[in-house]
């Protein structure tokens, strides 16, 4: 197999390795589940989360390049929060807009401090 292929499955694995153990934690921890089931503030860290992690899949598992795939999910972002709006039985929130885009900007400031990072010990 190419090592492209082996390097993208690999990544497929491991978030498939973090959502079952997040299940599995969430499914064995009553704590857990109050915590994140009465705090109003977790749709907001669900955005943030969701859109880093849909940033890295897209960019490290499907190799999209990372400047126009952020401005994409940007839009993305907004027009999911606008089309809330129009239903009736969703709400539109800016925080939660903001939290896509504290995302998506999270994970292209930890990709850029990464590819820093291996060039300054290449140096």
């Amino acid at each position: 197999m190419p090592l492209q292929f082996m390097k993208s499955r690999n990544h497929l694995l491991l978030l498939l390795a973090l959502v079952s153990s997040l299940l599995v934690a969430l499914m064995l921890s009553t704590d857990l589940q109050v915590l994140l089931f009465r705090n109003p503030q977790i749709d907001t860290i669900g955005h943030f989360i969701g859109f880093f992690f849909l940033c890295w899949l897209l960019h490290s598992g499907f190799k999209l390049p990372l400047i126009p795939l952020s401005a994409s999910l940007c839009i993305y972002a907004g027009l999911t929060e606008l089309g809330q709006w129009y239903l009736g039985f969703r709400n539109a929130e800016f925080t939660d807009f903001f939290a896509d885009i504290a995302g998506i900007i999270s994970f292209v400031l930890c990709r850029w401090l990464l590819l820093m990072f291996r060039h300054s010990k290449s140096l």
